[in-house]
């Protein structure tokens, strides 16, 4: 009687969460999906948003479905997260997908790197399971760096964020029902997409050119984790660098642009 009590307890709290509705801002069309044990994601795009983009940031691997009325509305999914392969949802596979959509429009990134500073969060993009910015979150990300991340990643603002730690729910989630976070950072969201980081070739083979809206500009070479290797302005030689992936940042009064390169000789 007393496991039972218990389990409808749960229950209760769980469709709570589920049913708690936050709209940050119903002009906007950037959405945010945060846990930690990752699992099958279905996004149900039942609103008539002009061009939706969709953050998903997770610990462990998920498999994310765009589906629909509206599913056409949506012009970029990007997960950015850890995607660890411990199979803690039970699904079978051990890699982040996406489906839904149109080719081109999914992109897949391991920890890029924050961009955003909160000391209770991470340097890089893992996971996030809590609408919380003032407390440690035991080596996830801050709400907030999600927000930063996802807006200037995509050029946009922030029409909600919906965050738990468990497993995805099989039921669909619906763009409509909103989010349960809207936490920003307290410096404000800079949109930056009137800044284009435009960093070539990709893979580098030999040099790595950087412009900003088409102009030669400074830039700081990162490795994996962040460190900083370099700095030049416009280019930079890679002959001495190891094959693998590194990061070009940017930094600029809206603030700091990153872009992955991959170095290949």
């Amino acid at each position: 009687m007393k496991k039972f009590y218990l389990f409808s307890i749960i229950a209760v709290l769980s469709l709570q969460m589920r049913s708690q509705t936050a709209m940050c801002d119903t002009t906007a069309n950037v959405i945010i999906y945060s846990n930690y044990d990752g699992g099958q994601l279905i996004i149900d795009v039942d609103q008539n948003i002009p061009n939706i983009k969709i953050g998903i940031t997770t610990y462990e691997w998920t498999k994310i479905i765009i589906t629909g009325t509206y599913s056409a509305n949506v012009t970029e999914v990007r997960y950015a997260g850890y995607d660890g392969n411990n199979n803690h949802c039970g699904m079978g596979s051990l890699s982040t997908s996406i489906a839904g959509v149109a080719p081109g429009v999914d992109t897949i990134i391991q920890f890029p790197p924050a961009g955003y500073s909160n000391p209770n969060g991470y340097q890089f993009i893992i996971c996030n399971y809590s609408c919380s910015s003032t407390t440690n979150q035991g080596g996830c990300n801050t709400p907030d760096q999600l927000a930063y991340y996802f807006t200037n990643a995509f050029g946009g603002s922030m029409r909600y964020h919906f965050t738990q730690y468990g497993c995805w729910s099989t039921t669909p989630y619906l763009v409509s029902a909103g989010g349960n976070c809207c936490i920003v950072p307290t410096t404000g969201i800079k949109n930056t997409s009137a800044k284009k980081l435009n960093v070539f070739p990709s893979p580098a083979v030999g040099k790595i050119n950087v412009e900003l809206n088409g102009v030669a500009e400074e830039f700081s070479l990162l490795d994996i984790l962040g460190n900083k290797l370099a700095s030049a302005k416009g280019s930079l030689e890679t002959g001495n660098l190891p094959n693998g992936v590194y990061f070009v940042q940017v930094k600029t009064n809206e603030g700091a642009l990153t872009r992955k390169i991959v170095v290949q000789h």
